[in-house]
C-alpha cells in the first residue's frame, strides 16, 4: 500500500514558557483538554514520531523542505491501539503531557502542562493567521522567555531533557536575550 503524503503545512506560531501556571489569565477547566504520549525514534531535523492524543493514535514523519528549517512537510498515517502498544515502547525517547486547547484574544492557544521528568515545564504555543499577526504579536506578562527557534524546545530534544537541565538552559538563554 502506497501512502501520499498530507499537503505541506504551514504554520504561523510562537512558543513561550510559563513560569507558573497560576499566573495565567483564564480558567483551564473550561479549556479542551487532552492527554499525550509522545515517543522519538529519530531526531532533528526530521524526527519520527509516535503518539496517542487521548484515543487517537498516529505516526509521523517530518521532512525538512529545502534548506529551510522553517518549512516542514509532514506525512502522518494512523495506527491502532494495539499497533501503538506495541511501537511506542520500542520509542528510544518519550514525552508525557497535558494539552489544554482555547482561544484568547482571538489567539488560538495550547498550553502544555509536561509529566514526568519534564514536571514543571508549562509552554505556550500560540498560533497566528498570518506571518504579519505572528510578527506583530506582543507577548502578555504572563509569559516568559520566546522559545520559538531554539532547536532544545522542540519536543524530540526536550524528550532527552530534565526540568532542572531545562530550567538551566533557561538560565543561560535569558542572559543572552
Amino acid at each position: 500500500m502506497i501512502f501520499m503524503p498530507n499537503a505541506p503545512i504551514f504554520e504561523f506560531e510562537r512558543k513561550f514558557i510559563v513560569k507558573r501556571i497560576s499566573s495565567l489569565p483564564f480558567d483551564l477547566n473550561k479549556a479542551q483538554k487532552a492527554d499525550i504520549k509522545q515517543g522519538f525514534y529519530s531526531g532533528l531535523p526530521s524526527p519520527l514520531r509516535i503518539r496517542a492524543i487521548n484515543d487517537e493514535y498516529t505516526l509521523t514523519k517530518k521532512f525538512v523542505l529545502g534548506e529551510n528549517k522553517g518549512q516542514l512537510e509532514e506525512v502522518t498515517l494512523p495506527l491502532k491501539k494495539s499497533e501503538f502498544k506495541v511501537l511506542f515502547p520500542r520509542a528510544y525517547k518519550k514525552i508525557f503531557k497535558t494539552r489544554y486547547s482555547f482561544c484568547w484574544h482571538g489567539y488560538k492557544v495550547d498550553l502544555d502542562v509536561f509529566r514526568g521528568k519534564l514536571k514543571g515545564l508549562i509552554i505556550a504555543e500560540f498560533e497566528f493567521a498570518s506571518k504579519e499577526e505572528m510578527e506583530q504579536f506582543l507577548p502578555p506578562s504572563f509569559l516568559g522567555a520566546e522559545i520559538t527557534q531554539q532547536e532544545w524546545a522542540t519536543n524530540s530534544r526536550l524528550a532527552l531533557l530534565t526540568f532542572s537541565r531545562v530550567q538551566k538552559i533557561l538560565t543561560r538563554y535569558e542572559k543572552t536575550i
